[in-house]
C-alpha cells in the first residue's frame, strides 16, 4: 500500500509590529500534524513581506 503525506512550512515573523529586528519562525505541517520552529534568524518587519515569505534586500 501506497502512502503520501502533504507537507508545508510557513515562515513568520513572531511580532511583525515591531521596528527592530523579530525572530523568525516557521509552521512545519506534515501529514495533519503542526509544529513550530525558530530559526534562530532576527528580521526587520519592514523588510518582510509575508505573501512571500521572503525579506527584501532593497532600502
Amino acid at each position: 500500500m501506497l502512502s503520501f503525506s502533504v507537507a508545508s512550512i510557513t515562515f513568520f515573523l513572531k511580532q511583525p509590529y515591531l521596528d527592530r529586528a523579530t525572530p523568525l519562525s516557521a509552521r512545519v505541517a506534515v501529514g495533519g500534524t503542526k509544529i513550530k520552529v525558530y530559526t534562530g534568524l532576527r528580521i526587520e518587519p519592514k523588510k518582510w513581506i509575508q505573501a512571500a515569505q521572503f525579506m527584501s534586500y532593497s532600502e
